[in-house]
């Protein structure tokens, strides 16, 4: 068989739901990361990795420990999934530079994601460091779920179905430009977004367009932190469907 005939066999269910899964489960693993900071659970666990306690498996009846173990299990079963995913892709569909591309970020950020879990742990939480952790969780779940995506928008095309994408259409330059730009813009707000998160500003201007009822209240501070936030989030709505 042909490279060319190879490529063209339409992904089979099962990579595809697999794929819903893995995403859906990168989205828990995020959600339960966040939850695992917010309610001061990270170090349910200690300063220890991989272990919890000094155990493989702790004592759970401390809701922090619940909370920190729970999403390690999570992190652990999902990124499993998503890794065996990813690489089931790229045997069988990696003539697809948009396949290379999303499972090598989704694989990438993973690892990564991993690592600064740990160092997380090991370091006491330095907000810097949670802020990372979460954004390039985040980058691995849009692998994941552009992955998915692609797959199931391949499927289509193959059988003559309405897809989604038009592997034939011409697009210039300058929109190109402007999609990177605002996907990477996007990506700092979060990122922003969760480390004002990280270092307790997001209730700094609890009110809503005002901030302590002022229209500027100033960069300085925990306050001018969320304010930054605040900005950078209307000017993310702004680039979205500027093209």
């Amino acid at each position: 068989m042909s490279a060319k005939q190879y490529q063209f066999i339409p992904p089979s269910r099962s990579i595809k739901w697999l794929g819903v899964i893995a995403t859906i489960g990168m989205y828990i693993v995020n959600m339960v990361g966040f939850l695992d900071t917010q309610t001061g659970s990270a170090l349910g666990c200690g300063p220890d990795w991989p272990l919890c306690n000094g155990q493989v498996i702790p004592n759970l009846r401390n809701i922090h420990v619940l909370i920190e173990f729970g999403h390690r299990v999570l992190v652990g079963g999902f990124a499993l999934i998503a890794t065996i995913f990813m690489i089931w892709a790229l045997v069988r569909y990696g003539k697809w530079i948009e396949v290379k591309v999303f499972a090598l970020v989704g694989i990438g950020f993973i690892v990564v994601q991993s690592a600064l879990g740990a160092l997380a742990v090991v370091f006491v939480n330095p907000p810097p460091v949670l802020a990372l952790h979460l954004g390039f969780g985040l980058l691995a779940m849009v692998g994941v779920g552009l992955l998915t995506v692609f797959l199931f928008q391949l499927d289509a095309q193959i059988k003559g179905r309405k897809a989604g994408i038009a592997f034939r259409h011409h697009t210039s330059s300058a929109t190109k430009k402007w999609v990177w730009g605002t996907w990477i813009y996007t990506y700092l707000a979060i990122y922003w977004g969760s480390y004002v998160a990280f270092r307790g500003a997001g209730e700094a201007c609890p009110s809503w367009p005002l901030c302590n009822g002022k229209v500027f209240p100033g960069f300085s501070g925990l306050v001018g932190l969320d304010f930054i936030h605040r900005l950078a989030a209307v000017a993310a709505v702004g680039l979205a469907p500027a093209k």
